[in-house]
């Protein structure tokens, strides 16, 4: 396999590992049970780890993943600051579920209330005619205009 910058990358990366984990690079090899020169193809770029080299790897402690792409791992931290924002998030999301209900349940009452309110101001409507045509029959059987005129004014009050 040809050298790319992404295998030169990997080998740089997995030569840092090696490196802080072992005192040699043949130290690393015996640990790992090869022979000397083993690692020398991947850490140079000539050839990718296959799985188990990286099984291995893994074991010995070195994130696969950083290996591979480069990408820091994940620290115990940041787990717990996401945690800790996702915990937040499920807080919010329940309270607005809750304002959510609280402005279904308001929405209703104000419904009812309306619906209340156009009842009592039919009823007042019907009320005002049933008066209307009382003065119309008191008009008729000959009440004085200053008589029916004091009777709306207690009407109006």
């Amino acid at each position: 396999m040809p050298e790319t910058h992404e295998n030169v990358e990997i080998g740089s990366r997995l030569r840092d590992f090696l490196e802080r984990k072992f005192t040699t690079i043949a130290q690393a090899e015996r640990k790992l049970g090869k022979g000397r020169n083993y690692l020398s193809q991947y850490i140079t770029g000539r050839s990718l780890p296959g799985a188990p080299l990286l099984k291995d790897l893994a074991k010995l402690g070195c994130d696969i993943t950083w290996l591979l792409t480069g990408e820091e791992p994940v620290t115990t931290a940041e787990i717990s600051e996401k945690l800790g924002g996702l915990a937040k998030q499920r807080e919010l999301e329940k309270e607005l579920t809750e304002l959510k209900a609280f402005c279904f349940d308001l929405s209703r009452k104000y419904e009812a209330q309306q619906k209340r309110i156009e009842d009592l101001e039919q009823t007042i409507k019907q009320k005002d005619e049933a008066i209307e045509m009382l003065f119309v029959e008191l008009g008729k059987v000959g009440l004085a205009t200053s008589q029916l005129q004091a009777l709306r004014n207690i009407f109006k009050r």
